[in-house]
């Protein structure tokens, strides 16, 4: 493990190597017993060790990494919810592009989407959990269906009941899968049905702006009631919130579906 005093941007890839500050106690026992690791035993490289990797300064996950790190550096000392997110959202490519945030939909950068004919890896979900130092509210997890630049992100409390709409899916396309919903989005998005990218960002930015007021007030609220042994009060009040949010979700990602697929008729 490595402690971090500021920012640090992780992805697919090994990321600690020699600056560790607590070792597993058979790590280096095992780097040594397969011959992974030759130099001092002080002097682990836990990634040089554990990566099979000939370059780990390519491929996707060391690209991201290196621009996670590059945009939270940036931001040092005024990140919050909304630079997190656009930090997942971003599209930039590596730390030479000193791009704050690249909105323009491609391959390549933190925010991964499919190729144009829909194969290829996508963003499957997003989330950003925030925690409460001084425990003045509750933890507040902004959760985001399939590619995060296109959706929005919902805030979710673990002392409520989730929707149990958000767990419909399988294998098969399904209108009444959210998550299916998102990704019908996403393959639109690489069509002439959708004119650009930011049409249907503008379409989420009132609201997420609602949901960035509204969350911190509810997770005060819940903890209050908490605090007052009011458990069953609290969770009928963040449940009905979210189940409130997720409702308004689906509808407007259904218009913006329905909508496409009119202009598509008419065109």
């Amino acid at each position: 493990t490595k402690r971090i005093d500021s920012v640090a941007g992780i992805s697919n890839v090994y990321s600690i190597e020699d600056d560790w500050d607590c070792l597993s106690p058979t790590a280096l026992e095992q780097a040594i017993a397969n011959n992974w690791w030759r130099g001092k035993a002080e002097q682990l490289n836990f990634s040089e060790a554990y990566s099979h990797q000939v370059d780990r300064s390519v491929g996707s996950g060391a690209v991201r990494r290196r621009r996670s790190c590059t945009l939270l550096n940036q931001h040092l000392g005024n990140i919050d919810i909304s630079t997190i997110i656009a930090v997942l959202s971003d599209h930039g490519g590596d730390d030479t592009d000193r791009t704050s945030f690249d909105t323009v939909l491609r391959q390549g950068g933190i925010c991964v989407h499919h190729n144009q004919d829909g194969t290829g890896g996508n963003t499957a979900a997003s989330l950003v959990a925030h925690l409460c130092a001084d425990n003045s509210r509750l933890p507040v997890y902004w959760s985001s269906l399939y590619s995060p630049c296109l959706g929005v992100f919902l805030p979710m409390f673990i002392e409520g009941e989730l929707p149990s709409v958000l767990a419909i899916g399988s294998k098969k396309p399904s209108e009444e899968s959210p998550w299916w919903l998102f990704r019908q989005l996403s393959l639109k998005s690489y069509s002439d049905a959708i004119e650009s990218t930011s049409v249907v960002r503008e379409k989420w930015g009132t609201f997420q702006k609602c949901l960035f007021d509204s969350a911190y007030e509810m997770a005060k609220a819940g903890k209050e009631l908490i605090d007052d042994q009011r458990q069953a009060e609290a969770k009928q009040l963040l449940t009905e919130y979210m189940t409130k949010n997720v409702a308004l979700m689906l509808k407007i990602v259904r218009g913006i579906l329905v909508n496409t697929r009119t202009s598509t008729v008419k065109g």
